[in-house]
């Protein structure tokens, strides 16, 4: 039976190894940019929150407008 060649074995061990790293270096990559991102998420809906209307904040409440006259 012949000995099964694959990738790894064609490339060498330590270019495999080297590819290995840069996966990991590429999603740990991706992880950041997806944190950093729901961080803006998060920063841009509390800006808009606090930037929001009486009447906008009214009409989000079970509260009614004559209660405040």
């Amino acid at each position: 039976m012949k000995d099964a060649w694959n990738l790894k074995d064609q490339i060498g061990e330590e270019k495999a190894k080297k590819l290995i790293d840069m996966k990991k270096q590429i999603e740990e990559e991706k992880e950041k940019l997806k944190k950093l991102e729901l961080e803006r998420k998060r920063k841009e809906e509390q800006k808009r929150e606090k930037q929001k209307s009486f009447a906008e904040l009214l009409a989000e409440s079970d509260l009614k407008w004559e209660d405040f006259k």
